[in-house]
């Protein structure tokens, strides 16, 4: 018993300390690719489903998140959390296939590592098309991370 309660407690210590001294850069990368991962997923028409979906990637947002995207010469903007579900849900219920690939992400840390730049050229695969992105996400450190700013730029079909 006694050695069950030791290695119980060296378990939990060593996950505590893995938790304290985690490279936020390979965390916000982590972090990053699982949204994009939440965001390709083929969503079915079923309302619940795309609620749990919104939900889970929402848990990453911040509260006073700022959404600004670009594309076919709109521009989509987005001032809250509540904004930025709706148009989350628009984009799942508009979606065809829904698949999104990414590469050259890339990691910045600033601000004595409390903020981080996260950037990656996006392919969203739409019914018709491919269409190339720039996306840019701002995550900030308060008691953990949030996205606090999306920026989604230079859009273009792919041939």
């Amino acid at each position: 018993m006694k050695a069950f309660v030791i290695c119980a407690l060296l378990a939990v210590s060593g996950f505590g300390l893995y938790k304290l001294f985690q490279n936020p850069e390979k965390y916000l990368k982590k972090k990053t690719e699982y949204l994009i991962k939440l965001s390709s997923v083929k969503s079915s028409k079923v309302d619940m489903a795309l609620i749990s979906q919104v939900t889970k990637i929402a848990k990453f947002i911040h509260y006073d998140v700022q959404v600004k995207a670009e594309y076919e010469g709109q521009v989509y903007q987005a001032r809250s959390l509540n904004e930025f579900r709706s148009h989350l849900m628009a984009y799942f219920r508009q979606s065809s296939t829904g698949s999104l690939e990414y590469e050259n992400l890339t990691v910045q840390m600033k601000d004595h590592k409390k903020r981080g730049l996260v950037s990656f050229d996006a392919f969203f695969n739409r019914a018709s098309q491919k269409v190339f992105c720039k996306i840019v996400l701002e995550w900030e450190k308060e008691k953990k991370w949030f996205v606090k700013r999306i920026e989604v730029h230079s859009c273009k079909p792919v041939n």
